[in-house]
Formats: C-alpha cells, structure tokens, sequence
C-alpha cells in the first residue's frame, strides 16, 4: 500500500456552495498504515450565528466541543484535541485560522514538510485521499483550498466506507465524534485491523497448503 493522506473535514451542511466549513483535519500514513504526521486547522468565526447552520449539525457540533472552538483565539496543547487523539500531539501541527486561504497555505506547508521528511526528496508525489466518504471530503477542499487539492491530491482516493460495506461490518462501526482527527483516527485504526487480519489469514492459508 502507499502512502496516503487522510483527510475528513467538518461543515455546517452537505454543500460546499451554500454551506460552511469549519475544520480540516489531515494525517499522512506511510505504506505501513503508520501515522507520520498529523494537522489540525480549525476557521475562527467572530458570528458563529449567522454561519449557515441546520438543526442537525448545530446540535451535533454543540455536543461535540466544535462550536466552541471556533470563537477561539488559540489553542493550547492541553486543549487542541477531542477525545482521546492526545496520542498523536507530538506529530501534530494545529492552528486556529481566519480565513480558508491562510488555513490552505499552512495544511500545504505541512504536506510538503512532512512529505520530505518521509522521503528525503524536495519535491513532492500527489498522494491518494483516504479517509470515509473522501469524495465528499474532495468536493470541499476542490471548492475552499483548490490549490492544496490540486497540487497535493492524486485523482485515486481510498474509500474506508466501501471497505466497511465489503466486510458487512459498517452496522457494528462505532459512533463516530465529527471531529475531524477522531474520526480519521477511527479510520485508519479499523484499516490496519483489517489489513492485519488478512495477513494472519493469508499466513494460515499458505501454511494449509504447504501441508496438504
């Protein structure tokens, strides 16, 4: 497997026309599923009332701590993270932004960083979108930071949802915050379980045969 970038961003609504985003989370795995890097970026809004709510989402970002941190002006590195993600703050580059533009800058900045230190190479290979849904997710950032998308993201994408679907395990997948870092550590935690059994059992298989 190559390496991916896993993105989930949270949004008032479905329509990145019409709607509001709000945070962008992203992680870098190498072709070992293992986390190399991670990033936080949340948009400040000085009238969080008159972003583009609807009742679902409103509730849904109440309960999850996301509302207040967007009347925020920084945050600290006890507060940064929902959740229990506090295992991946040494790799975490997070940051409270005014605006889309200045969110696009840093999140390209920390690719290209994190890319070298990978690789060792200057330049760097668009990589493929990971994440639930990553078409949904594509359609946001096409749409606020299409410099980011265009330079950094490959056309393939990994679609956790389709794995889930495939396995019929989605209707035991646990309750996911919407916060973006929770839940593409949801993510990638179930992929390398998977991918972990499939080894065990491709193992099994072959040890099978050979005594056969």
């Amino acid at each position: 497997m190559d390496s991916l970038v896993w993105i989930d961003v949270e949004t008032t609504g479905l329509s990145p026309k019409e709607d509001d985003l709000l945070e962008v989370g992203a992680i870098i795995t190498d072709s070992n599923l293992e986390i190399r890097s991670a990033f936080q970026g949340i948009l400040r809004s000085s009238d969080i009332g008159s972003l583009n709510w609807n009742e679902f989402t409103h509730a849904m970002h109440s309960n999850n701590g996301l509302i207040s941190d967007l009347s925020k002006q920084t945050m600290t590195e006890e507060k940064h993270l929902y959740s229990d993600c506090t295992i991946i703050s040494p790799m975490l580059h997070y940051g409270i932004y005014d605006s889309s533009d200045t969110l696009e800058d840093d999140l390209g900045k920390w690719f290209a960083s994190t890319y070298k230190r990978m690789t060792g190479e200057r330049a760097f290979l668009k990589l493929p979108l990971a994440g639930s849904n990553p078409g949904f997710d594509r359609s946001w950032l096409e749409e606020f930071m299409p410099t980011f998308s265009n330079n950094c993201l490959h056309y393939r994408s990994f679609d956790v949802n389709t794995l889930h679907y495939f396995l019929e395990s989605y209707k035991v997948k646990s309750n996911r915050p919407h916060r973006a870092l929770d839940d593409l550590l949801q993510d990638i935690n179930y992929v390398q379980s998977e991918r972990k059994k499939y080894k065990e059992n491709s193992e099994k298989s072959w040890m099978y045969d050979e005594l056969g």
